[in-house]
């Protein structure tokens, strides 16, 4: 399930975003996307961020004049589903039920015209707990988390790319073919994992596989609000995580462990696709783990005796790829995202 939250107060959004968060229906942590203005809205919904179907508009009060006078392409799906709900903060006007109800009225909503509503049941009191806040949204949305459970049904597609020697080119190389594959996919959302050292940003200390590491080890489940918010934007849709820091880090968790990270990668995680970049890696046991669990694995070698070793090492389905432009990334990420959504419809 999505928030969309709109208020002018951003401390209090990014505080009740990061209580809200860490809560979970059914085993699905809630996406958060927050603005400050309803333009903030148009932006985002312009850069493909907003989930019409699954989401749920929250807004001050004191947007009501504004949200539903005008007319407002980005949030008229919450409005004409009724996924909406209204920050209060205690003193409610009931000139705010008059224009909500003269709205429908305009809009010829029966259900709201029959008067078989209450508009109680959309006000939410700003000051009360996190924890409240969040049972009263799931109680008054519970077929938006349905919705939700029943998107997350289809797993997430794996897709593994293997380059023997390495090269840092690759990594961009990578990065260009996948970011003009979501400029068509728009509605897919991807994520890289550089499983190499080639692609490394010194000045960011989070976004990187150790960091991700040090959570499972501790115990944290929350996956989806700490890549949200380590992982590198590039665009609405693209999210990248660099490789380990240090190589041996790789070696960092359990079998189990690893396995529980990769299993929530594939069954819980948002992402229609994660593409695994094994660039100029050795490849241990962990790794091949990695490749037998993925949908399609791609070998990056010009050179023949290089195919026949590894495909005689390591008993996983191979195509190769002996050009050096990459096309076969994006044709291979296609044809998955393809295969999901049919999974999915």
């Amino acid at each position: 399930m999505q928030l969309l939250l709109l208020d002018r107060d951003i401390n209090y959004i990014c505080q009740l975003e990061q209580i809200l968060c860490t809560m979970e229906s059914d085993g699905h942590t809630l996406e958060i996307v927050h603005a400050e203005s309803i333009e903030n809205i148009e932006h985002i919904r312009e850069e493909g961020y907003l989930s019409e179907e699954r989401g749920i508009f929250v807004f001050h009060e004191t947007f009501i004049p504004e949200i539903f006078h005008e007319e407002y392409q980005q949030i008229e799906p919450f409005l004409k589903r009724n996924q909406w709900a209204i920050l209060s903060e205690g003193m409610w006007d009931e000139e705010y039920t008059t224009i909500i109800q003269d709205y429908y009225t305009r809009k010829d909503n029966k259900a709201y015209q029959e008067n078989t509503w209450d508009i109680g049941t959309h006000i939410i009191n700003k000051y009360q707990t996190g924890t409240d806040i969040y049972a009263q949204l799931r109680t008054r949305f519970i077929h938006c988390i349905h919705q939700e459970i029943t998107f997350q049904v289809r797993k997430t597609s794996f897709m593994t790319l293997y380059h023997p020697f390495g090269a840092y080119s690759f990594s961009e190389d990578l990065l260009s073919k996948v970011h003009s594959l979501t400029r068509t996919q728009k509605n897919k959302k991807i994520l890289i994992i550089h499983y190499d050292s080639f692609y490394h940003k010194e000045e960011k200390t989070k976004n990187n596989l150790s960091y991700i590491y040090m959570q499972i080890r501790q115990k944290k489940q929350n996956f989806q609000f700490i890549l949200n918010e380590i992982a590198e934007k590039q665009g609405h849709n693209l999210q990248v995580l660099e490789g380990v820091t240090h190589m041996e880090d790789y070696e960092f968790l359990t079998e189990e462990e690893e396995k529980q990270w990769l299993s929530w990668l594939r069954e819980k995680s948002d992402y229609d696709l994660v593409i695994f970049s094994l660039n100029g890696v050795h490849i241990t046991k962990r790794f091949h783990r990695l490749l037998q669990r993925s949908d399609k694995n791609i070998l990056f070698s010009p050179h023949e005796m290089v195919q026949r070793r590894v495909i005689e090492q390591m008993a996983v389905k191979w195509q190769i790829e002996e050009n050096k432009n990459g096309d076969m990334i994006a044709l291979s990420a296609e044809k998955l995202l393809q295969r999901e959504g049919e999974k999915s419809s």
